[in-house]
Formats: structure tokens, sequence, C-alpha cells
């Protein structure tokens, strides 16, 4: 075992929330029905889940002003029976649903002028909601404007506590505990805004790349907003870096591997030559129909002259100052060796990880798991020595990205809801997009064209026999791509576009990243190897994670740790340390949000028994949309209510 087990699992969902200063932040033969012991993981079990009894019903004994009536405006969008068609409600309750809605535009409006361009990425026709556009621009950086953003949480929340629960429709009472729940977390953030940095190994050096080849143009606003954005990008980057030295200031360092990295992404960019930008966007004034020859030019040199003039220098400036904040100093432990470290990562399980669970808690499961999965993958090579070989390079039933999700797409028919849409288009990362642990990933589509799906592959991963198989079921189809595209076809409320919660989406992709290996075409032992040893890999560093952010490890702690399961290599070491201290909890959406989903459906088989269906409980996930666990949870309880009385 060695560092390339590492490689698959940095696949990031990009959604393009630049700064610690946004409100939502974010930031890849059938047995689907037996249950296979010998792969069981500990579960987190909820032993004492409460049912929502709010089900927006009156009672039968109200007055005659209060009697309810029949309002096909309340009618749920959602093809889906926990959204009930049928409700009336009283003139009360349509007056809260109103004004519960002129609450959810006033944030989302509040938002969106404050991170146009991300939303630009989210939604391609806000107007249609009843939004009006804003034009797209570099997200404010301002650390003088923090006390005014928690304020605005407060008020929020003041604001939103003032509506009558039981008045709302189904819809928006889940829009309001998903808010609530993610209020009530950012309002203990504000001890805490200082850990964040625009420069993660995942921030803007990391995405900047990825906004300049997805930026489509609709229109010719589209192309001289583009332009704008290369011409601000060095004030932008300036504000960056101002905020960067405030955090040094305030004793809050990089680690050196982050600084290390940043810098590398930046000379990767200009490595690339002038030529990069130019091309890319020529390439897309090419596919516009509505532009002259002469405008076309006139673009054309406003963006090299916003090249030349603002890119570049932007990260020649990035390099220069992050090369000199350096010597400044780095941080190269766990967050709980800072004061608010641990109120940070509990802060990060709950947003993020979208668990409640806690780490003493989650440090258990995952010990438990570890031992079960060594045991369980000595087993299977002893059984068959010839396994230890063939994992190294697994022979699966199709090696081309096409073939892979066609494949897919007809193999999931049987557990999983049909895919609403398997268009897609392929791209290959380049050299300043690519990074070494990155294998693919899939950029969310807007949520009004759901069917623009982009998924990159990394060609130098492929090269070296990478698992492109799993890697596009977590990234395409049944993951990302699919989990997405599926809960946009049920035309949500657009607010949910904002509520996204990175251990749903991730849990739900590694789900079907295993799941796939009985689709793989490959030996039933080495299949089940495989998937063991996918669990072990995932498991292995978020429980390094919980030991250095939250237990203390040092170098050295990891060291022994891993020395426990044959791991003595000091490179192998050091990526997972320096991985781990430059991106807190980046491993645990993936498997704890796997444990989550698995939990659940494990209560749903055991609540409903025989009535028990895998494609249902699947549908239901779906549907259900991205959400913090525990709320989920409840609404199974009333999903699971009517599948009994079915």
């Amino acid at each position: 075992m060695n560092q390339s087990y590492l490689k698959k699992y940095l696949l990031f969902i990009l959604s393009f929330l630049l700064t610690a200063s946004l409100i939502f932040s974010t930031g890849c033969s059938r047995k689907s029905e037996e249950k296979e012991t010998e792969s069981a993981s500990v579960s987190l079990v909820e032993k004492d889940t409460t049912k929502n009894n709010s089900t927006g019903n009156k009672n039968d004994t109200e007055d005659e002003d209060s009697k309810p009536v029949d309002t096909g405006s309340t009618k749920s969008l959602f093809e889906f029976s926990l959204y009930d068609n049928d409700m009336v409600y009283s003139k009360e309750d349509l007056t809260a649903q109103q004004n519960f809605e002129d609450f959810l535009n006033k944030v989302f409006t509040d938002e969106y002028s404050m991170s146009s361009l991300s939303l630009n990425f989210l939604i391609e026709n806000p107007e249609s909601y009843g939004i009006s556009r804003v034009p797209s621009a570099w997200p404010a950086v301002d650390i003088s404007g923090m006390d005014e953003y928690f304020t605005d949480i407060q008020e929020y929340l003041t604001e939103l506590n003032t509506f009558q629960y039981d008045s709302l429709t189904y819809e928006q009472k889940l829009i309001y505990d998903i808010l609530k729940t993610y209020l009530e977390a950012e309002s203990t953030y504000e001890n805490c805004y200082l850990f964040t940095s625009p420069f993660s190994t995942d921030g803007i050096t990391s995405q900047l790349p990825i906004i300049f080849a997805e930026y489509i143009f609709h229109n010719k606003q589209d192309v001289e907003e583009y332009i704008n954005l290369l011409e601000t990008l060095q004030n932008y980057v300036k504000d960056s870096l101002e905020y960067e030295q405030h955090r040094i200031e305030k004793g809050y360092y990089l680690s050196g591997y982050t600084y290390e990295t940043v810098i590398a992404q930046c000379q990767a960019f200009l490595d690339q030559g002038e030529n990069y930008l130019t091309d890319i966007f020529k390439n897309k004034l090419d596919e516009m129909k509505d532009i002259t020859a002469e405008e076309k030019e006139a673009y054309i040199r406003k963006n090299e002259d916003a090249i030349q003039t603002s890119v570049i220098p932007a990260y020649r400036l990035m390099i220069d100052t992050l090369t000199e904040l350096q010597k400044k100093g780095e941080f190269n432990k766990g967050l709980c060796e800072m004061e608010h470290g641990e109120d940070f990562y509990k802060y990060l399980l709950k947003t993020s990880v979208g668990t409640d669970k806690t780490p003493e808690e989650l440090i258990s499961f995952t010990d438990a798991n570890l031992k079960q999965y060594q045991a369980q993958m000595t087993s299977l090579i002893l059984t068959d020595a010839s396994l230890y070989d063939k994992i190294e390079k697994p022979e699966y039933i199709y090696s081309d990205p096409d073939e892979i999700l066609s494949h897919l797409t007809k193999m999931l028919k049987t557990d999983f809801p049909d895919a609403v849409c398997d268009s897609y288009n392929l791209h290959e990362t380049d050299a300043a997009m690519s990074d070494e642990l990155v294998v693919a990933f899939y950029i969310l589509s807007p949520i009004d064209h759901f069917q623009n799906n982009v998924i990159y592959i990394n060609p130098d991963k492929i090269a070296e026999g990478s698992d492109l198989f799993p890697t596009l079921a977590h990234e395409g189809i049944p993951g990302h791509m699919y989990q997405h595209n599926y809960f946009c076809n049920l035309k949500p409320h657009y607010f949910r576009s904002i509520l996204t919660n990175t251990g749903y989406s991730e849990g739900w992709a590694k789900y079907v990243e295993l799941y796939s290996y009985n689709w793989s075409g490959l030996d039933e032992n080495l299949a089940k190897l495989l998937k063991i040893n996918d669990l072990f890999s995932i498991a292995l560093p978020t429980r390094i994670d919980l030991g250095i952010n939250y237990e203390g490890w040092s170098v050295e702690d990891t060291a022994d740790y891993l020395s426990q399961f044959g791991m003595n290599d000091k490179e192998t070491v050091k990526l997972y340390y320096d991985t781990i201290i430059s991106s807190p909890t980046v491993f645990l959406p993936y498997y704890i949000g796997y444990l989550e989903l698995e939990t659940l459906k494990d209560t749903a088989a055991q609540t409903l028994g025989d009535k028990f269906s895998i494609r249902d409980f699947h549908k239901f996930y779906l549907e259900i949309g991205p959400a913090y666990f525990n709320i989920i949870s409840d609404r199974m309880n009333d999903w699971l209510e009517k599948m009994k009385n079915l």
C-alpha cells in the first residue's frame, strides 16, 4: 500500500465559491439487495431519531375563516410521494407561505449580489425565477465586512424563526430546516473564519483555470463580463493577498505543503504560455452566431490586453507574494493546536460533512471498520493469492470513457431510477488544471440547463493505469452527474441551488463508485477485494484526519498509526500528513457521507422487511436532495410510514 491509493479521492465538485466572505459555501452479476456481510461496515445507527409530526395539516376544528381552501398554486413540482400534491391550506397558511417565499427571495438576492460569479454558474437564467440578473464579478474580499456578515446571519435566523412552520408546504419546510441548520452552524463561525484562506490547495489558484475554461458565452454580454473579469483579476488577487497577510498578522499561517502546491499551480498556469487563454477565448467566440467579424476582432484585442495587463501580472504577484509570505512562517500542525481550532473542526463536520456525529463517535466507527477491512482483504488474498497481483491492474469490462459511461447507464436501470440525461462533454485537463492527486472531476451544471454536463479527465492519471471505470461511476453515471441531473429534473425550488451539502453528494458518489464493481466484469472475488480496498483507502485518511486535526497527532504519531497497517514508507507518511493539514476534513465527506447513506439504507431495509426495494430507496435519497443527514433521516421516517402502508 502506498501513496497511489490517495490519488482518486481528491475529486472535488467545483462550486466556484472562492472566499470565506460568501454566505453559502460548499467550500467526485446483480447483488444489490444482498447483504454482503463480508464487507459490511460499522454503521452510524441513529438510535433516537424523532419523527417530525409537523406535516402542514390543520386541525379539523378550525373556524370558518381558517377553513382550508384548495389551491393549485401550492402543488409541488416534485413527482415524489412525500411531496403531497393534494394538500389544501387556509388563507393564513397561504399568507405565511408567500411571506416565506419573499424571505427566501431576499436572502437569495443578497447572496447573488455578493457572489454573482458563483451563482451565474449555478443558474443560467435567473430571470425565469423572478430574480434580476447581476453581472458576473469577483466576490468582495473585505475583512472589515465580517462583523456585518455575522450580524446578517443573526438577522436571518431571527426572521426565519418568526415563520409559522406548520403553515409551510413540505418543500418549504425542508428548505427551512436546511437553512436554519446552516445558519445556526454559521453563527459559530465568528471565531473561526480566519482559519479559511483563499489560497488553500483547492482555492483561487486551483479554480481560476477552470473558470476561464468553462465560462460560457451565450451572448455579447457574457463576453464583455468575461473580459471584465480578466481586467479586474489583478485587483481581486491583491485584495485576497491582503486578506492573507491579515491572517498572518493574526497568527494564521498556511502549511509549507500548501505554499508549495499553490505556487506550483501558479507557475503551471504561466508555463502554458500567453496563447493558452487566447485560444480558449477564440474557440468560444467561434461558436457564437450573433457576432460580426469586426466585433470578434475587437473582443480578441480586449481579451489579449486584459491577459497582458491583469491576468499574467496577477499570477506573478501571487507567486512573488506567497513566496515572501512563506518566509514569515508556516503552520504544519493540526487544527486542534490552534485556539478555536477544535471549534472550527466541529464546524467543518457539520457544514461540509453534514453529520451530527461527534469526533469521538467517528473515531470509534472508523477504527472498527479499518480492522474489519484489513481482516477481510487478508482473508480474500489467503484464499486466492493471485488477487494480490490482479488488484494492481484490474482489467475492467471497458476502458474507453464513452463505453464505460454507456455501460453504466444501462446497468443502473434495475436498481436505480433511469438516468434523466446521458449527454456530457469529456474534456482533458491541461497543465494548469492538473493535480497529481486528481483523476477526474465533474463540474456542476446550472439547475436550469443541467444537460450541459462537463467531466474533466486527467490524461496523465489514465496513462498511469488509474481505475477509470469506478472513477467515472463516481463522477458521471450514476455518480455526481447522474445525481445532480436527476435532482434538477425535478425542478426544485431555486433556493436549493445554494443549499448544497458535500457529505450528501460525495457520500452518494462514493456509494455508487463501490456499487459499480458489481458491473465491472471482474471476477467476483477481485471485485470484492477492490471494493473493500477502496473502503480501506478512504477510511484510513479519514481516521488520520481525525487524529491530526482533533487529537493532535504529530508526524511521528501518524507514522506509528500507519505502521499498524504495514505502511512504513516516509514519503507515504508525509503525503498523508501534508495533505490533511492543508485540507482538514477533505476525505470525510466521502467516507462519513458513505457511512451515513449506508445507515439510512440499513434502517430502511430493517424497517420495511420484505417491502424494502433498493430502487425505491435510491429514488428517495435522490429526490430528497442535498441536505444534512439528520434531516434526511427525519424525512425518511415519513417515507417509511408511507411505504409500509402501500
